[in-house]
């Protein structure tokens, strides 16, 4: 985190896939700053997304950065299932990969 005039900058990615976590960011004040190309997946957009803290907002940080935990498990459940579940339907199907 980067402090400049008593404030910080907070950063972080988003992928052009994931419209509700953009949406989720957004709404809690982060701003589209970028958008930087393939940088973890080919083909994938990243948006790179900034939220400004005044002195009082670093004092509610952890619950912010509670709440963005809460939203990424919830996201990477999300993605589990629906792997197990293909893999669950490939095997019903005899095409098992």
């Amino acid at each position: 985190m980067e402090r400049v005039c008593n404030s910080s900058k907070l950063f972080l990615v988003v992928a052009d896939f994931n419209p509700g976590a953009k949406r989720f960011y957004i709404k809690n004040g982060f701003k589209e700053v970028g958008r930087i190309p393939d940088l973890y997946k080919n083909g994938v957009v990243e948006s790179l997304m900034m939220k400004e803290l005044q002195k009082k907002a670093l004092e509610s940080k952890k619950a912010l950065f509670t709440r963005l935990f809460q939203l990424l498990l919830r996201y990477w459940r999300k993605c589990l299932r629906e792997i197990v579940f293909q893999k669950h339907q490939s095997i019903r199907s005899g095409n098992p990969q």
